[in-house]
């Protein structure tokens, strides 16, 4: 293997590691944790977890840490995220919740939140 193809194939190697790999912001977590790593954030406002705001993160870290239930609405959009505790709480309103977008459309929530 000549040394361009040796270079390549190690920076596929790096590359494909850091895009599989989740920040450690939202290590463990439980259901949430996962269900959060796997959301689609690209197609939100919020855009790629790295790109989000230190505060944001470390409210993650918090909320997926504690054992109490804990829900955020981020932003002025609302996203929603919630953590494991909170899940008996939320009941049927969960998976279509997490990453809800409150502001854009109010009725379509309540709608999809009620009873």
């Amino acid at each position: 293997m000549g040394l361009v193809q040796g270079l390549a194939r190690r920076m596929t190697l790096h590359l494909d590691k850091v895009v599989t790999a989740a920040p450690a912001f939202l290590a463990g977590g439980g259901e949430m944790g996962a269900a959060i790593r796997r959301f689609d954030w690209a197609a939100t406002p919020l855009g790629l977890p790295d790109s989000w705001p230190r505060t944001l993160k470390t409210c993650l870290s918090i909320l997926l840490a504690s054992r109490q239930p804990m829900w955020v609405w981020w932003g002025p959009e609302l996203i929603n995220f919630y953590n494991d505790p909170y899940l008996s709480i939320i009941g049927g309103k969960h998976p279509e919740a997490l990453g809800g977008d409150l502001a854009s459309d109010p009725r379509a929530h309540r709608r999809r939140h009620a009873g």
